[in-house]
């Protein structure tokens, strides 16, 4: 059963992600300068392709590291409870602003974790190249 990942969870995981936001975004950054240059350089098909798989969970994954620290951190989070961006809404759409936003993580992170890849292994094997055992 997969676990359901809460504004709380999410306050949790952004506090330990805060230190490390913007190595995140760094890691990102480069990949997609990867897969950019993979393009621009017009490489063969197969290593734009493996370049295209790998990017979309580190890319993704790393995107979402940002986006809890960034919206969940207790004490400088956009979306924190505390959050002075939040405080001129009512107490029912604060709280459903924060479910929607850990609800929009968890399948994210589900879909490039998870579904990319799965998809970018499913092309490959579809053209032939890479062999199954």
């Amino acid at each position: 059963m997969l676990p359901i990942l809460t504004p709380d969870l999410a306050t949790r995981f952004a506090q330990r992600a805060w230190p490390w936001r913007w190595h995140a975004l760094g890691v990102a950054l480069l990949w997609m300068g990867l897969v950019a240059a993979s393009i621009a350089l017009s490489t063969p098909a197969w290593l734009l392709q493996a370049t295209f798989g790998l990017a979309g969970p580190v890319v993704g994954l790393s995107w979402a590291v940002l986006c809890t620290a960034t919206w969940f951190h207790p004490g400088r989070g956009v979306l924190s409870a505390a959050s002075p961006h939040l405080a001129r809404f009512p107490g029912w759409l604060r709280t459903l602003l924060r479910w929607h936003a850990a609800g929009f993580l968890a399948l994210f992170v589900l879909g490039c974790g998870l579904v990319w890849p799965l998809v970018a292994v499913l092309n490959l094997l579809g053209q032939g190249r890479v062999v199954p055992t």
